[in-house]
């Protein structure tokens, strides 16, 4: 007996809009994907026929089951077990990077199998689960019927996937994720040409705004041998830039050991107030993130070191450990695009977590003297506060070192902070939060307990 799902209690995924037969919502904590006309027959073949369970075996897709639901206007309502977090492309560090351009390519390859094609090979269709080091592939839409010839995603493949890997490869992080989340085109091939390049920095946006034009690979009717050859051509290339070398310098803080005292003081909180997800800022190499991991909960782990990243992300999918870890500048985090935030959501929204731990972080924001991954300072302790908080939705965790700490020696000699004082953070906490507590003071540096 099938139940039809009342339309006043669906909440339609406002990123969900691309194809008209198919719709992902959320109805009582669940999440769904309704299906509509010969998209939904062929929905149905893909499980009649073992394609489903075998992908999902394979790791390639999400748990995904056939409901007896119903909703208005569509033919099927599948369920989906869902990701804790949404991550994109240019939140990932280089084997992030790597980890899903294999998948997008066994996934095409295995598709094969049963005459099936993937059609959207983009990054934006996959998504990373805590502690594993294979993402799964969302877009559903995006398996279609086989129609012959080369594979069609041959070129947003080297846009999206291989060619953002080559410039990280070079060292040039910062230029790749700039070109995936700024230009429709990702990172095309005359882009790796070092004269487009001063230091590091792509030539004027301007020139990047104009890109209109997607170059797809011509499709003509030689078959599905041509389709996987090309997807083994591009998996030896991919081979080849996995293997090279990337030199990257951690930030100052990245390889920081945590003070005993303060460690257990971090785990008094986190016994205390057991949240459930747990947002690291500034995470280094994850001393923390695997700290507040301990409990089987999710943590999201942030930093602006690439290294430290991919540090802590092959680490944690060694160990298991539900930890996500993203590059992200806390200061300048990755922004909702398009209309009404239709192309997708801001990492605020998307990393907002019931507990946010900030410990050796203040004083990178606040003073940023000779850090080149933060660059001059600009933030205030009042706007850090309210970044604080944004990322909150109860409690914060934060560490304030004075300028006395041995850690900011090289820092006193050189900068000049008058207003930077224990004082001036707790008035700009207090403004942000609706009590602060002190809970730890080790030497010269102070554990606030900050809840909204």
């Amino acid at each position: 007996m099938s139940t039809l799902i009342p339309a006043n209690e669906i909440a339609d995924d406002s990123l969900s809009f691309a194809e008209a037969t198919m719709r992902v919502f959320r109805w009582r904590g669940g999440l769904y994907r309704a299906v509509a006309g010969e998209q939904a027959t062929f929905c149905r073949r893909l499980f009649d026929t073992g394609v489903v369970s075998e992908l999902v075996e394979r790791r390639f897709l999400g748990d995904s089951r056939l409901t007896s639901l119903t909703r208005e206007g569509y033919d099927l309502v599948i369920e989906h077990v869902p990701v804790p977090v949404v991550s994109y492309p240019e939140e990932w560090c280089a084997p992030m990077l790597e980890a899903g351009a294999r998948l997008v390519l066994d996934l095409a390859e295995a598709l094969d199998k049963w005459d099936l094609a993937l059609v959207d090979a983009h990054p934006w269709n996959v998504l990373f689960e805590p502690g594993r080091r294979q993402p799964i592939f969302v877009d559903w839409g995006s398996i279609a019927q086989q129609s012959g010839g080369p594979w069609v995603d041959v070129q947003p493949f080297r846009n999206f996937w291989l060619n953002p890997l080559k410039l990280m490869a070079r060292g040039q992080s910062r230029t790749a994720r700039l070109l995936i989340a700024a230009d429709a085109l990702g990172v095309r091939d005359e882009d790796l040409d070092p004269s487009n390049f001063r230091d590091g920095t792509p030539v004027p946006l301007v020139r990047l705004r104009r890109r209109v034009e997607r170059v797809l690979a011509s499709a003509t009717s030689k078959g599905s041998r041509e389709h996987l050859a090309d997807i083994r051509r591009l998996r030896n290339e991919l081979d080849g830039v996995a293997s090279a070398p990337r030199q990257r310098t951690p930030s100052p803080s990245s390889t920081n050991t945590l003070a005993p005292e303060m460690r257990d003081a971090v785990t008094r909180v986190l016994d205390e107030l057991r949240p459930d997800t747990v947002l690291n800022l500034g995470c280094g190499r994850g001393e923390l993130a695997r700290l507040a991991a301990e409990d089987e909960r999710v943590v999201v782990a942030v930093d602006i070191d690439d290294e430290a990243v991919a540090s802590l992300y092959l680490s944690s999918c060694e160990s298991g450990a539900r930890i996500l870890p993203l590059v992200l500048d806390i200061m300048r985090p990755t922004p909702a695009r398009g209309w009404l935030s239709a192309f997708g959501r801001s990492a605020v929204e998307r990393m907002r977590s019931s507990l946010v731990i900030a410990i050796d972080v203040v004083h990178d924001l606040t003073l940023c003297i000779n850090n080149p991954h933060v660059g001059p300072a600009i933030i205030s302790f009042r706007h850090l506060a309210e970044a604080l908080s944004a990322f909150s939705t109860r409690h914060v965790l934060v560490e304030f070192r004075s300028l006395d700490h041995p850690d900011l020696a090289s820092w006193r000699s050189s900068y000049n902070a008058p207003e930077y004082t224990r004082e001036g953070f707790v008035s700009a906490l207090a403004r942000a939060f609706g009590r602060i507590t002190e809970v730890a003071s080790v030497g010269h540096s102070t554990l606030f307990l900050c809840e909204r």
